[in-house]
């Protein structure tokens, strides 16, 4: 895929915390079976393509730790839902930014 554009970063809204709770199992898997204390939404970024779906990523709070976060990259397409990259040990406060 080439270099998405993402929007502004959003407050997770009811779509999303939706989205997110769907993710918990494969985020796990994706992670070899690491467990969460939590697994709440808290702000996402979006780059949509028409033709192809849409990539999201989000903020997720896993724990009450200094760098409880992980962000969640994930695409949507045809109502699948593809995890394509995790990022861990990120602070409440660190803002989203795209990784590969």
């Amino acid at each position: 895929m080439a270099n998405p554009v993402f929007g502004p970063a959003l407050a997770a809204n009811e779509d999303i915390r939706m989205i997110t709770a769907a993710l918990k199992d494969p985020a796990s898997t994706f992670l070899d079976n690491r467990s969460f204390e939590m697994f709440e939404a808290i702000q996402f970024k979006e780059q949509q393509n028409m033709i192809q779906g849409s990539i999201f990523i989000i903020k997720v709070q896993i724990s009450k730790t200094a760098t409880g976060c992980i962000f969640i990259k994930i695409f949507i397409y045809q109502r699948k839902r593809v995890i394509t990259g995790v990022l861990e040990n990120q602070a409440l406060d660190n803002t989203i930014q795209n990784f590969n």
